[in-house]
């Protein structure tokens, strides 16, 4: 059978599967763009292909640059996730099956293969839907407390295990991770941050100067948004490689058991992995879908990180306590959950943003950047001014005032 497929990307999609996948092995099948969901570094193609020899059925996702994007230099961002599934990750599952660990940490798809050259950058993972895994409802703004515990405890395990390695092989560490490019400050040099700048602005604005003037007052102690965010990864003492893209749209789930008591996560979209605070992670995808009532059961949550990231150090044969204690993690969170806050607030206002908007910005990719940046910007001045943005970002700064992280 023919591979059926129409689309501007056609013989490059084709070049790429056969320089990964050799066609006098598999037949390709079906090639389809993924129009329910744009991002701004990557458009996802979904395949089906099939073995000459075994007639196995394999589905694919072809990820590559959106004529739309806005980013420069994306290809730094396709290098990180292909050093990711290329080279960590795997000198990571090497150091835990070596402890003879029974339940591995693999909550990641696949990897086929993937480019990182400039202009031709692509990566093809397995399709983990065809498993059965689910990405939550775009509508979904809030995240429930089944999935908040799932998320804790897969970052537990991928955080334990980083930690350790990192402790046992120190030297072998820096090496695998030096290439690693901090995607924030390229977010920062190109201007890209100022979405989060603009949204937390936005977000003071909520508060009302007659009577909330205490609080507007501490929230302004925060000067320089852009500054905090470009340099928040060279901060904290206890450092893990850490995903890095935590919001719920790069995560899918599947039920463990028929009453869907527990679920099984899978991570995607390592563009942004980086060596940083563990804080980063946990706090960006908390606050970016926690809701007000979860909020405050935020040392629940820790404890229940906590207990699962534990567990597994020991597994792994090192002390939980010499490699990152409890009372770290609780000084850590006040201090550098700042960078979640941020994302928070910020993934707020893009859970608000229309499919219609962002389709618009798909059909207007043969505008100049500089063009789309701007009508980017005034999607964005528009939703902060919806009363559902301002009753989130309420909560979520009404929380970090009170819990100490203001």
């Amino acid at each position: 059978m023919a591979l059926h497929f129409e689309d501007a990307n056609y013989e490059r999609l084709h070049q790429i599967l056969y320089s990964v996948i050799p066609p006098e092995k598999w037949e390709y099948l079906t090639l389809e763009l993924d129009r329910t969901q744009h991002r701004t570094m990557s458009d996802t193609y979904y395949g089906r292909l099939i073995s000459r020899d075994t007639g196995e059925l394999t589905h694919i996702i072809i990820k590559i640059v959106p004529a739309y994007s806005i980013i420069s230099d994306i290809e730094q961002l396709y290098k990180n996730e292909i050093c990711f599934y290329n080279r960590i990750f795997p000198a990571l599952n090497k150091f835990q099956r070596s402890k003879g660990i029974k339940n591995v940490f693999y909550n990641i798809p696949n990897y086929l293969g993937g480019h990182s050259l400039a202009e031709k950058e692509f990566i093809i993972i397995e399709n983990i839907v065809a498993a059965g895994y689910e990405m939550l409802d775009r509508n979904i703004k809030l995240i429930k407390s089944i999935h908040l515990k799932s998320i804790f405890k897969v970052y537990a395990r991928m955080h334990a295990l980083s930690f350790v390695y990192k402790h046992e092989h120190p030297e072998e560490f820096k090496t695998l991770t030096d290439e690693l490019v901090d995607s924030l400050k390229v977010f920062n040099t190109q201007g890209l941050d100022k979405p989060m700048e603009s949204s937390y602005l936005a977000a003071i604005d909520a508060f009302n100067p007659e009577f909330e003037a205490d609080i507007i007052k501490k929230l302004n102690r925060i000067k320089n948004v852009r500054d905090i965010l470009g340099n928040a990864r060279d901060e904290g003492d206890y450092k893990c490689l850490t995903h890095g893209n935590c919001l719920i749209r790069n995560m899918l789930f599947k039920s463990s058991n028929d009453e869907g008591e527990e679920l099984q996560v899978k991570l995607i979209d390592f563009h942004l992995v980086y060596v940083s605070t563990p804080v980063h992670d946990l706090s960006y995808f908390f606050y970016s879908g926690a809701s007000k009532k979860d909020m405050e059961k935020i040392d629940q949550y820790l404890e229940l990180y906590y207990d699962t990231f534990s567990s597994f150090v020991k597994e792994l044969g090192a002390d939980p306590q010499e490699i990152y204690p409890y009372r770290a993690l609780k000084e850590d969170w006040k201090r550098y959950s700042l960078l979640g806050i941020f994302m928070g607030i910020t993934a707020s206002a893009g859970f608000l943003m229309k499919t219609s908007d962002l389709n618009e910005m798909f059909e207007n990719s043969h505008l100049p950047k500089e063009s789309r940046k701007e009508m980017w910007s005034q999607k964005w001045m528009e939703i902060y001014k919806e009363n559902a943005f301002k009753e989130r970002a309420r909560d979520i700064c009404l929380h970090a005032i009170n819990y100490g992280i203001l």
